[in-house]
């Protein structure tokens, strides 16, 4: 260790590499998050139901070993997170406040009986913490009473919260590549990472620009708010008032692409000069915007089915809500900006039900060919139209699609996405 360099035991020891596994699944399920995606008026919902509901929940029961929060509200409360300076004065908390979230339980979310083994107290706890009428899942529809009911009253960060969901959804673009869960990759991230650390408190006036790999640690340590506020403490130390000297990632509000490439030159300068090592390659840069996840492209055999995500019949009363809140929506025929996830999942929802059916079949030896194929056809079809109902989604983070999102070596061809990726 070189002269001045931070001791990377206490990041090493929150095993990220590990814990962003978690961040990538709760990633996933937002992208396939139904009805035009957690943008405009679903963001706004979950923002307020996060600050109304859960902080009062987790503030009087808080127990994330029996308690898990639904995947809007889990993925609001991520996001909050991820401004820790704002985290910690919006919900009045220090570094021992046990509304943080416990870091084996940071990324869990959904409504399971593994996390629930007594639904009736749950059901007692959220209750008395919600609206009347108000259920945990799905979000209320826009217009309904209990919609009526949940906007009825100001909030405090909602607005705010609701307003940032939509910078975290477009980095899952980058990280569904292969590597992202290769697990020397990931290793050798949170040593980048560290080293990323490192580079801030020796120019903490530069807004440093975080290479993919490197900010999936970041975001991934953030969502740990107690112990990112510990390393920021022993890194970067205290204000004359006392306060933690928490860092933000400020390059998410930089909006110019050309400003935001000149400080990305800028860090890696900064640390080629410090470490005399290349700041990125082609694993660690981040895919442009423009790349699409190639079962999401127009070519793609799944591009006619992709719009059930989309499709939303409550558009009018959405537009409605979303004026009122000052949240901006997506105009008429523009696409909703998603990753890729939904189409991946879209590949295994409907691989899923037609091997189901298929087996089903097989049971009954009277059964045609055509018979066959139309009943499997029909299973496949009803399961895609459940989506836009918030039926049939990875709405818990132990969803067999998502527990096949695991780290491995990158020698194996197990996995979900080296198989379907060909590497």
């Amino acid at each position: 260790m070189n002269p001045g360099d931070y001791d990377s035991t206490n990041v090493s020891n929150l095993a990220l590499a590990q814990k962003c596994v978690g961040l990538l699944r709760l990633l996933h399920a937002v992208d396939c998050f139904p009805r035009g995606g957690l943008h405009g008026y679903y963001a706004v919902a979950a923002a307020v139901r996060y600050e109304r509901i859960w902080v009062n929940l987790m503030r009087n029961n808080h127990d994330s070993s029996q308690i898990s929060p639904p995947l809007d509200i889990a993925f609001a409360w991520f996001t909050h997170r991820q401004d820790p300076a704002a985290y910690f004065q919006d919900r009045q908390v220090d570094v021992v406040d046990a509304i943080h979230p416990d870091s084996k339980y940071a990324f869990k979310f959904g409504l399971g009986p593994e996390y629930i083994p007594s639904p009736g107290a749950f059901n007692r706890v959220w209750e008395a913490a919600a609206p009347s009428g108000h259920a945990p899942w799905p979000p209320p529809a826009p217009g309904s009473l209990q919609c009526n009911s949940l906007f009825a009253e100001p909030t405090v960060f909602a607005g705010r919260v609701a307003a940032s969901m939509g910078r975290f959804t477009r980095m899952l673009r980058s990280w569904l590549r292969p590597q992202y869960l290769d697990e020397l990759f990931l290793e050798r991230a949170v040593e980048r990472y560290v080293r990323f650390l490192q580079l801030h408190r020796d120019h903490p006036e530069a807004t440093l620009i975080p290479t993919a790999d490197i900010a999936l640690m970041w975001h991934t340590h953030l969502g740990l708010s107690r112990e990112y506020a510990e390393v920021c403490k022993e890194m970067f130390g205290t204000s004359a008032q006392g306060e933690v000297n928490l860092w933000r990632p400020d390059y998410l509000d930089i909006t110019d692409q050309c400003k935001l490439a000149a400080l990305y030159v800028d860090t890696a300068r900064l640390f080629r000069n410090k470490y005399e090592q290349a700041y990125d390659s082609h694993e660690t840069a981040w895919l442009a915007d423009t790349v699409p996840y190639p079962l999401a492209t127009t070519g793609s055999p799944l591009a006619y089915a992709l719009r059930v995500f989309d499709d939303n019949p409550d558009q009018k009363d959405i537009s409605l809500i979303c004026k009122d809140a000052g949240i901006p929506e997506p105009q008429p025929g523009e696409p909703v900006v998603r990753n890729g996830a939904h189409a991946l999942y879209l590949t295994w929802l409907a691989a899923h039900r037609a091997m189901l059916a298929y087996e089903h079949s097989l049971m009954d030896c009277c059964w045609t060919r055509k018979t066959i194929c139309n009943v499997t056809l029909g299973d496949v079809t009803s399961s895609l139209v459940s989506i836009a109902y918030f039926l049939e989604l990875p709405d818990i983070d132990t969803h067999p699609y998502l527990l096949a999102i695991i780290t491995h070596n990158r020698y194996s061809t197990s996995t979900l996405f080296y198989a379907l990726a060909g590497v």
